[in-house]
């Protein structure tokens, strides 16, 4: 073992001193601000998917703890904390903002840094960014910049969608967005533009948009499979202009509902061999986008973008079109987990084993379903099914 990797190893081993006194106070507060005051440092080396999940997920296991079975507690919050510890053991951090880096407009900066790929000024304004404004605020001033980027994997929607989502009284701090912002100028050029010249000003068609979803072709899945050349390779078949462009426009409650529910349904009809990273982000980023759509000036961008997600899933993913019979059978099968006290505890238990699970997307995803089962409760026990369907993925019984 090298000296580097001695070092880092003896890292992973102790918790950072202002973690570790959080965890004995036992303020979920506390606990959750210790940690962000390190995440919010970036790395010097590049970002791993763990570092750049790490923001998301400290906002994800934030969220799931009100749902968590008293006895999941304490484990959950270890798995907070051991957020910090394995960021602290990735490398040293990039330290202080040099004086004077920090904009007078640091919103506009921003959008400019990111465009330009300038990441040290787009963290800088990040940095000041995250100051001045409040979760919420936040989500208005970079909405309407961020919905079709996909740099950083393509999650800067979700970070907008869970800050004022769990912590709307600045329990976590907006500074968070600091190493997102640095990932998103990497790569300026990487965006979605399938829907750049369509009209988005009408109402969406939910019920188009559920057949055009639903029926969706497979496509032999080209490269590694990560999310910017996934969704570039349907923009480039012209799949997604091809089956989008006319049912797609202003958000409604149906059309995000009709959204949603064909990415759980996918999570329970598809096989599990993508259920992990592919299922799961298929609900996650659509999620978030619609859940900013309502502070942008064009939320039909948003809503577009959340449909062109889950066609992309589907195309790549799925086995082709979703049969109505197994849709039909699906939602009959899953129809207990929508009532009483049934319901509420596989909520639970859902929620802690998530809670407890050392993947950023188990927690991710878990929340995503609860939210969702919140906005539709007809549709309750297919987000619940979907949950636990990615438990049984993981092994988890």
């Amino acid at each position: 073992m090298t000296s580097d990797s001695a070092h880092r190893a003896d890292r992973t081993l102790r918790k950072p001193q202002g973690v570790q006194l959080a965890i004995s106070q036992g303020s979920d507060a506390g606990l959750v601000g210790a940690v962000a005051g390190i995440v919010s440092e970036p790395r010097c080396e590049r970002a791993d998917s763990f570092v750049l999940h790490a923001p998301l997920e400290l906002c994800a296991r934030f969220g799931l703890l009100p749902h968590v079975a008293p006895e999941a507690r304490g484990a959950a919050r270890e798995r907070i904390a051991e957020i910090a510890v394995r960021y602290e053991a990735f490398g040293p951090g990039v330290g202080e903002l040099p004086a004077g880096a920090l904009p007078e407009d640091p919103g506009a900066a921003l959008i400019q840094a990111i465009g330009e790929g300038d990441a040290d000024r787009a963290e800088a304004a990040a940095f000041a960014l995250g100051w001045r404004c409040s979760p919420r605020e936040l989500v208005g001033v970079l909405g309407e910049a961020v919905v079709e980027r996909t740099a950083a994997a393509a999650h800067a929607p979700i970070f907008l969608y869970l800050l004022p989502r769990v912590a709307p009284r600045g329990e976590l701090p907006g500074r968070l967005l600091r190493p997102l912002a640095r990932g998103l100028a990497a790569a300026p050029e990487a965006r979605v533009s399938w829907f750049d010249d369509v009209d988005l000003d009408g109402e969406a068609d939910a019920l188009g948009l559920e057949r055009a979803l639903a029926g969706t072709p497979a496509l032999e899945l080209e490269g590694d499979g990560f999310i910017h050349p996934t969704l570039m390779q349907v923009e480039g078949a012209g799949l997604a202009a091809e089956r989008l462009g006319g049912v797609v426009g202003r958000p409604t409650v149906e059309a995000g509902r009709a959204i949603l529910r064909t990415a759980a349904r996918s999570m329970l009809l598809e096989s599990t061999e993508h259920s992990k990273y592919g299922w799961t982000h298929a609900l996650t980023l659509p999620q978030a986008l619609l859940g900013i759509a309502r502070s942008m000036q064009r939320p039909g961008r948003a809503l577009a973008m959340a449909a062109t997600h889950v066609l992309t899933f589907r195309a790549t993913r799925g086995s082709g079109a979703l049969d109505p019979v197994a849709v039909a059978g699906l939602e009959d099968s899953v129809g207990e987990f929508a009532v009483g006290e049934y319901s509420v505890e596989r909520a639970t238990r859902l929620a802690s084993a998530a809670a407890v699970h050392e993947d950023a997307h188990v927690a991710k995803y878990a929340l995503a379903c609860l939210d969702a089962s919140a906005g539709d409760r007809a549709a309750r026990g297919l987000y619940l099914a979907a949950g636990e369907r990615l438990l049984e993925a993981w092994g988890v019984v």
